[in-house]
């Protein structure tokens, strides 16, 4: 395995640099050395409301933006976005940012994907589904005994 980092210079943010694992690197030192290090890569935190990750980079306009991290990554790895779109994620899971798992879209197709990701998620997480078509007749109590409701017996 290779100790070797490969970086993407970020479009937009000179100095700024971004790794396929979405970590992102400065060169924008106070000591005047221009070459990115292992541990100089920028803190990473989520947003309060929506869990999306976030860092804090200067622009060439020297003020600080604060900029979510599936952005960078789509501006880096995908390109340019498009007017009116958003940056969505593939497979419905907001914290994997890979440049694979991200597409533009727009807001309509992003809040259809949203739903589909949704249904998909209770669908997979209700325990009824996991049982085979017979068992799905009956139910189990807190003490695990099996019991049909009264409704399905015509009572």
């Amino acid at each position: 395995m290779s100790d070797r980092i490969f970086l993407f210079p970020i479009p937009g943010f000179p100095g700024y640099w971004l790794t396929r694992d979405t970590r992102v690197y400065s060169t924008k030192h106070k000591n005047g050395k221009t070459t990115p290090r292992v541990n100089d890569w920028k803190v990473q935190r989520p947003h309060p409301r929506t869990g999306h990750l976030r860092v804090d980079l200067r622009g060439p306009d020297a003020r600080w933006h604060t900029i979510q991290v599936q952005r960078l990554v789509a501006w880096t790895f995908i390109g340019p976005q498009p007017p009116d779109t958003l940056v969505c994620h593939k497979n419905g899971n907001e914290d994997d940012n890979d440049p694979d798992n991200l597409y533009y879209g727009t807001h309509s197709s992003n809040a259809l994907d949203r739903e589909d990701h949704r249904r998909a998620r209770e669908e997979s997480s209700c325990p009824i589904n996991d049982l085979e078509e017979e068992e799905n007749l009956g139910f189990r109590d807190d003490t695990g005994i099996s019991y049909v409701p009264d409704a399905e017996l015509g009572f």
